[in-house]
């Protein structure tokens, strides 16, 4: 990357001139070096006519048809996902995501493949489609007749039993006993029983005891938990039956009633529990679950298998193909070779213009006191390259101006400000510079850490939701990082998962690396790296945009990066953007108008509900209803009770999953130029 990037016109006028070179040297060895020069341009373009035809094949053929398939196994997955969500939580959000990945992704797969096996002339390529075809079929049905079992009242999840039932229930002991003891404190003021009062404050705090340790029966069974279940409602009985004797003395009127509706429905509750708990015992807990374990999970795996085969056969028809016009191409080169021999000029040529090449290239591989060693990856403005100092051996990581970015003073004027402004940072979650400067050719460059690990984005692509104490230290240390910059007057603009970045530091494992200030914007100055972009431009990137970025490119300010990063906490909860589906416009209208729902509501799962809250405090639509600050929002997350992320946790996660991490940022990095819009940098107009 860094070498076209700076020698692009170099090898321009190169090549202009071997081409100046080889007309001179052709025409001044005769007839002879014409008549080889012919034969050699003939023979190169029957092989450039072969090669084109079987690159077409590849590229036409078995190329999308192996592709195809892959897609086809990730989208079968997805819906079983989809599937197990509806059996086991009964959330009509599963349903209708598994009906939408069956269309829009499952259905138009197959055609694909199926095209493409026709196309191939390939029996055994289609006889495996015709297969996979008859496992799909038979998979939608399980799954329609699933969805239709798990409908029904009898087969529906304990949780779910729980909060059709009880949870009703729950509410209204819960308010009746409330709404008694303020009645009864307001009716006896100078007569009142305080011991009456203390009974009836009793049972409800046991009552309650007793409701969330049944919550934590259902999420996870044990013995001990039912018996503190069981404990707790012998006690909330006991309590009641006092609580009736005592209001026969104490109340009457409306108010006994009211106890006395109170009670009964306690005894309703109680009535059920048993029930609950023994449908959380069951062995499948429901008929749908057994369906999809016995009978929607084997003819997965089928399809699956078949998927597999048929993307694997066509990897080794591609691998056999390549090999064989690797070996056609050998032939000709050495048959080229042969021929340039009878020619001294040609010879002589050919062996100056290597000179040449060798030459750019060995300049093209230095910067300054820096050697590049491969590229890392690419962005909007610049390549980045793993290098080393000469002198030091110090690996360090080399960003570039793109070469189609290197005229553009706009692009030019916003990596300057990255890293000038950068420079200034020097807090431990910041990544650092090292050194700045421009190649002969006139590129700006920069040096910085190099840093082993994976971004935020990788983390979840690889994990799924993260475990909330996880989550909780990665905040902390990001808030750092920005209060920093904040109180250097520094706006990042762009906090999004993949700048974003965990990796190991001397030994801590776990350290999180904010990058990229290629948006920065600095409030001292009153200037932005978008200021002179011509038009009043949205800045960002649409999933992580706070509302008052959107409506005006004054609104970059501090309170926007801590909506961006109760953003990034929301994705690192669930797994999910804060609004995951619509087009780029109808994401930043959602992020004007429309409440994101709660992370535990996303994933239908309990999580600590202040840490939910805190998050749900950076989405506010108003930045005044934000934490104050980055160190503000450090100390509301600190206070969390999530539990503890150690640094043995941090090490055991990395030893077991650091490699394919890293591997997966090789991964986002492939995949990056099929992203969609929520994923690159807005530059929209305001009407």
């Amino acid at each position: 990357m860094s070498s076209s990037s700076r020698s692009s016109s170099t090898f321009a006028q190169l090549r202009s001139s071997a081409a100046m070179r080889l007309t001179e040297g052709l025409l001044s060895s005769g007839g002879k070096v014409a008549g080889v020069g012919l034969a050699m341009a003939l023979l190169t373009l029957g092989f450039t006519i072969w090669f084109r035809i079987e690159l077409g094949y590849q590229a036409e053929i078995g190329g999308p048809l192996a592709r195809a398939a892959s897609v086809l196994d990730a989208s079968i997955n997805e819906s079983l996902a989809s599937l197990r969500g509806w059996v086991a939580y009964g959330d009509p959000i599963f349903a209708a995501e598994r009906r939408r990945v069956w269309e829009q992704q499952i259905e138009p797969s197959v055609v694909r493949l199926a095209e493409l096996a026709s196309a191939s002339r390939q029996v055994e390529a289609t006889e495996r489609v015709d297969a996979l075809e008859h496992s799909l079929r038979e998979l939608a049905r399980i799954q329609w007749a699933i969805e239709d079992v798990a409908r029904t009242p009898g087969n529906l999840p304990a949780s779910v039993a729980y909060s059709m039932r009880l949870e009703p229930l729950r509410r209204s002991v819960l308010s009746r006993v409330g709404d008694a003891i303020q009645r009864y404190t307001e009716e006896n003021r100078e007569r009142g029983s305080v011991e009456f009062l203390a009974l009836l404050a009793r049972f409800r705090s046991t009552f309650i005891e007793g409701d969330l340790a049944l919550n934590e029966l259902l999420v996870d069974y044990s013995g001990a938990r039912e018996h503190d279940v069981k404990e707790r409602l012998a006690r909330s009985r006991e309590l009641a039956s006092r609580i009736a004797k005592a209001a026969q003395r104490e109340t009457r009127g409306d108010l006994l009633q009211l106890i006395d509706f109170s009670i009964q429905e306690f005894g309703a509750y109680t009535v059920q529990v048993e029930e609950i708990i023994a449908l959380r015992l069951s062995p499948y807990r429901n008929v749908a679950e057994r369906l999809f374990v016995e009978e929607a999970n084997p003819t997965a795996t089928q399809a699956l298998a078949i998927s597999g085969e048929l993307a694997a056969e066509q990897t080794r028809l591609a691998t056999q193909k390549a090999q064989s016009l690797a070996e056609a191409s050998y032939a000709v080169i050495a048959m080229a070779l042969v021929m340039g021999l009878l020619s001294a000029g040609s010879l002589w040529v050919s062996f100056r213009l290597r000179q040449q090449v060798e030459n750019v290239m060995e300049r093209a591989k230095k910067l300054g006191q820096y050697v590049l060693d491969k590229r890392l990856g690419k962005g909007a403005m610049g390549e980045v390259y793993l290098a080393h100092h000469a002198m030091l051996r110090r690996p360090t990581a080399i960003k570039l101006l793109r070469p189609e970015s290197a005229q553009d003073l706009r692009a030019q004027r916003r990596f300057q400000t990255e890293v000038q402004s950068t420079s200034q940072l020097t807090h431990p979650n910041t990544i650092e510079i090292f050194d700045y400067g421009r190649t002969p050719e006139g590129v700006f460059y920069y040096a910085m850490e190099f840093l082993d690990g994976f971004t935020l984005q990788s983390l979840v692509s690889l994990a799924g939701p993260v475990d909330p104490a996880r989550v909780a230290s990665i905040i902390v240390q990001a808030c750092g990082s920005l209060h920093e910059a904040h109180s250097r007057g520094l706006v990042h603009r762009d906090i999004k998962p993949t700048n974003l970045m965990l990796t190991e530091r001397g030994g801590v494992y776990d350290v999180v690396k904010i990058l990229d200030f290629g948006l920065v914007k600095d409030l001292a100055a009153g200037t932005s790296s978008s200021d002179h972009d011509g038009v009043d431009a949205i800045v960002g990137t649409p999933m992580y945009l706070a509302p008052e970025s959107i409506l005006s490119s004054a609104g970059g300010m501090p309170q926007a990066d801590l909506y961006a990063l109760g953003a990034v906490a929301y994705f690192l909860l669930t797994a999910t953007t804060v609004f995951p589906t619509g087009t780029t416009m109808e994401i930043l209208d959602r992020h004007l108008h429309e409440d994101p729902e709660f992370p535990s509501q996303r994933l239908a799962r309990e999580m600590p509900r202040d840490l939910e809250y805190v998050v749900m405090a950076c989405l506010a639509k108003d930045p005044a209803d934000r934490p104050a600050s980055a160190q503000h929002l450090a100390e509301m997350v600190e206070a969390c009770e999530v539990g503890s992320w150690t640094a043995a946790d941090a090490r055991a996660w990395w030893d077991e999953y650091g490699e394919a991490a890293r591997n997966e940022v090789v991964v986002e990095e492939a995949s990056s130029s099929l992203r969609s819009g929520p994923e690159v940098v807005v530059a929209a107009t305001r009407e």
